[in-house]
């Protein structure tokens, strides 16, 4: 069977081949028991899992969520369930953060775009479809205009001038400044910016949310599992200057110890710009010591949304036996034309099982490697979060098997 035929049988249709028969019987019966007895809460789908998350963001999770919702596959009850919980986390925390709801993650980031750069609203303005997204370009629009003053009245000129300058939008305080327009609108919430220098510092290092799975921990040499996994480290970040990679496991910050990203995420936020944090991973089976100097801006993780194409690289073991990971990069741009994208994502799935083999993960080798890639990034984002939600079907969870998401670039 070629590659290209591989990749069209998803990862968890290849896992339950071995699983036929009263094996899988039984793991049904298991599947149906634990999936009776979860709550939002046991499976963490709260709206404090995503308050860190900007609302370009949080509408992106926004849109995963709502396609986990619509699935339909051989778990669509289960899948359906943990969609609607998630959805419903989500929401909640746009509406506390005060995003402009209902709006797709390429209106959400065009408007945090326009918000920082005004001169850009004609260029952009095609991207805002929904009469929401509409409406906060008009606010953008107007609150970004100078007041207007009249010039042979002196005393207008003078309160003008001595009037208090507004709180910087993007300043970093979520609470002790007072919201502007664009603040009530989300479109340049404190997380959003790329370039906006903020009042907490930034770190730059993009940590997986769940705990280190089993099979991830004895991948690494980490008995027993314990700290937070960094998926990756964004270019020209405090983590990369400071040399953090890609798998390490940060086990402390300021001999503080954490086992989970929330609390660690919520001590980073308290500390200030140009902090010496003082951390300690776990790296190629031992434990090393970093300092970083924590930036003042908040680094861009995301990357150019205006480019020609996108794409998300898979590594698949062998689909014999149990306990496998399988490897997912995030969404990441590529500029190539569209003609090339199908020849992009051969390369880059190449690309990431060298990068996976450079990092001395087990059995590399032997590992698949492909790219996805289109030219719309829905369509691409809608394949992905479906290939995420397979990896925590009761199928592929009860072959103690685990999917590993890497923030990477080629």
């Amino acid at each position: 069977m070629s590659l290209k035929n591989k990749v069209r049988i998803p990862v968890v249709a290849l896992l339950s081949f071995a699983l036929a028969g009263c094996g899988q019987a039984l793991i049904s019966a298991y599947a149906d028991a634990q999936a009776d007895s979860e709550t939002p809460e046991s499976v963490g789908e709260v709206a404090s899992k995503y308050r860190g998350q900007s609302c370009s963001e949080l509408a992106l999770t926004r849109e995963h969520a709502v396609s986990e919702t619509t699935r339909i596959g051989r778990h669509t009850e289960y899948s359906q369930k943990h969609g609607r919980w998630k959805l419903a986390a989500v929401e909640q925390a746009e509406r506390e953060k005060g995003c402009v709801l209902g709006i797709s993650f390429v209106e959400a980031n065009t408007l945090e775009y326009i918000a920082k750069n005004p001169g850009s609203a004609k260029e952009l303005d095609s991207k805002l479809k929904s009469p929401a997204a509409r409406k906060a370009l008009a606010a953008l629009i107007s609150t970004s205009q100078p007041p207007k003053s009249k010039p042979d009245s002196s005393t207008v000129v003078q309160k003008q001038a001595v009037k208090p300058k507004r709180a910087d939008p993007i300043s970093g305080k979520t609470k002790a400044v007072k919201p502007t327009t664009s603040d009530e609108l989300s479109v340049a919430s404190p997380a959003s910016s790329s370039t906006s220098q903020s009042a907490r510092g930034w770190l730059g290092a993009v940590v997986q949310e769940t705990p280190i799975a089993p099979v991830l921990a004895a991948s690494l040499g980490l008995s027993p599992a314990r700290g937070v996994f960094v998926q990756g480290v964004v270019r020209d970040s405090a983590a990369d200057r400071a040399g953090m990679r890609s798998m390490d496991v940060i086990f402390s910050a300021d001999d503080r110890e954490f086992n989970n990203s929330d609390s660690l995420m919520s001590y980073l936020a308290s500390l200030s710009p140009a902090h010496k944090l003082k951390l300690k991973v776990w790296r190629n089976r031992s434990t090393e010591s970093l300092t970083v100097n924590l930036s003042d801006t908040k680094p861009d993780a995301m990357g150019a949304m205006n480019s020609a194409g996108f794409c998300y690289v898979l590594a698949i073991p062998p689909m014999e036996g149990m306990n496998n990971l399988v490897w997912v990069s995030d969404i990441f741009p590529i500029a190539d034309q569209q003609s090339q994208l199908q020849l992009r994502g051969q390369a880059a799935g190449d690309a990431f099982k060298n990068f996976l083999q450079q990092e001395k993960v087990p059995q590399a080798s032997g590992l698949k490697g492909f790219g996805i890639c289109s030219p719309n990034l829905n369509s691409l984002t809608t394949l992905w979060n479906a290939e995420l939600a397979s990896h925590r079907s009761p199928a592929f969870k009860a072959t103690g098997s685990e999917g590993v998401v890497l923030y990477w670039r080629p």
